[in-house]
């Protein structure tokens, strides 16, 4: 996956180890990752954030199934 970085000097890098964010069903997917955990933010299409249950999970793949499921009604929300 690619994305890219603001460097101190204003340039952009292209890196492949930063998450890319998604758009799913006009809802926006952001990857985060800290501490070995994975998790997604959504935001729907009026700018509100979609609240799920707070866990983290494995994988990049796990944490944006999750996401996608929130919008599709199949994962709880909080």
């Amino acid at each position: 996956m690619i994305a890219t970085s603001s460097l101190s000097g204003g340039d952009r890098v292209l890196t492949d180890t930063q998450p890319q964010s998604q758009v799913y069903k006009g809802h926006l997917i952001i990857p985060r990752y800290s501490r070995a955990w994975w998790w997604a933010t959504v935001i729907d299409p009026h700018g509100d954030e979609v609240k799920g249950q707070g866990e983290g999970h494995a994988s990049e793949d796990q944490a944006i199934s999750y996401a996608k499921g929130l919008i599709d009604g199949r994962s709880p929300w909080m």
